[in-house]
């Protein structure tokens, strides 16, 4: 059995490390944009801009929901992408707080810089 669970571990984490590469891959990213809404992603995305999240958002709060969202992306490469994902999480939280919506944002500190360094994130 504890072998078992040990193949199970690894390939859980093998798989784990090809998603996370896909995800930092440019050209998936590329693909993704250009066709993940179409693929199914629509259904789980609020919007590919943040007015289209927020009239989601709002949609949700009307149906008595409490509503969570976040930007999508996995991690950045570089620290100086670290200031833009912070400058819009920071937009989106204030204008969840302007617009008086019952949500919260989910933070992702690999997207704040976690994996560059742990001060940064």
């Amino acid at each position: 059995m504890a072998a078992g669970a040990q193949l199970s571990g690894a390939v859980n984490a093998g798989l784990r490390k090809g998603i996370l590469a896909a995800a930092d891959s440019r050209r998936v990213q590329s693909v993704v944009r250009r066709h993940g809404m179409r693929l199914g992603a629509a259904r789980f995305v609020a919007g590919e801009t943040l007015d289209e999240c927020i009239a989601v958002l709002r949609r949700l709060n009307e149906q008595g929901l409490y509503a969570n969202t976040t930007l999508l992306g996995e991690g950045v490469l570089e620290p100086t992408e670290t200031a833009a994902v912070v400058e819009a999480y920071t937009t989106v939280i204030d204008r969840i707080a302007d617009e008086e919506l019952r949500a919260n944002v989910a933070l992702k500190l690999t997207h704040l810089g976690l994996e560059i360094d742990e001060e940064l994130a």
